[in-house]
């Protein structure tokens, strides 16, 4: 098997495309309409290929145009599964009124001037 010149796989499906059409719309599946023209000679292209350029080109199946369009702002937020939370306070260390506990706490040396 030869490898295919690059766009070859397309022009074979290309010029075949309104009877593919046709059996797609009759309920023929890809792979017998692709068996079916491999065996007479008309394509000699890869299964994939095959498969590929006719979802492109099909009229059976249009390919969906997305909307490339960014959400704004307060939607995304809105639709974020992640929480946002607000910032938590600092820990501070329990004075020793709160615990009863005496802290041992070392002197410091005073320096007078």
């Amino acid at each position: 098997m030869t490898n295919l010149s690059y766009g070859e796989a397309k022009r074979e499906v290309l010029a075949l495309m309104k009877d593919i059409d046709v059996y797609l719309a009759d309920g023929h599946t890809k792979n017998s309409i692709y068996e079916m023209y491999k065996a007479q000679g008309k394509i000699t292209c890869k299964k994939a290929a095959f498969y590929r350029w006719v979802d492109r080109l099909s009229d059976q199946h249009p390919r969906e145009v997305k909307n490339k369009t960014l959400p704004t702002a307060e939607k995304a937020v809105e639709a974020s599964p992640v929480k946002i939370e607000e910032p938590r306070p600092t820990p501070t260390a329990p004075s020793e009124k709160e615990t009863g506990l005496l802290v041992a706490r070392p002197k410091l040396k005073r320096f007078e001037d």
